[in-house]
């Protein structure tokens, strides 16, 4: 289907800037349209279902690499660690830094 090329393309491209009406437009669709598909199909809308991504290979980024936390938010898409970090928190109620990491 349609909306699963979309995912498709939000799964290859999260790391960089993606915003919904760009994705709309390179997908033919408009803002609105696509934003309708992703609550129907995904229960969600656009920006949390890109977020959720992120997080999802930035958290097991995080256990699994010596990263810093502030290259895993760049290498993930976040706009800053600053964002990653409040976005982690507010999800798992935990800071980052607080994770166990394995080495």
């Amino acid at each position: 289907s349609r909306i699963g090329e979309v995912i498709r393309y939000i799964h290859m491209h999260y790391q960089e800037e993606l915003k919904l009406t760009e994705v709309a437009n390179m997908f033919g669709y408009s803002d609105a349209y696509l934003s309708r598909m992703f609550q129907k199909y995904a229960n969600v809308n656009f920006k949390t279902y890109l977020q959720d991504i992120r997080m999802t290979y930035a958290y097991r980024e995080l256990l699994n690499s010596d990263k810093t936390i502030s290259q895993i938010a760049m290498d993930n898409g976040f706009s800053s660690s600053r964002a990653f970090t409040r976005e982690f928190q507010k999800r798992y109620g935990i800071l980052p830094s607080e994770v166990e990491r394995e080495k």
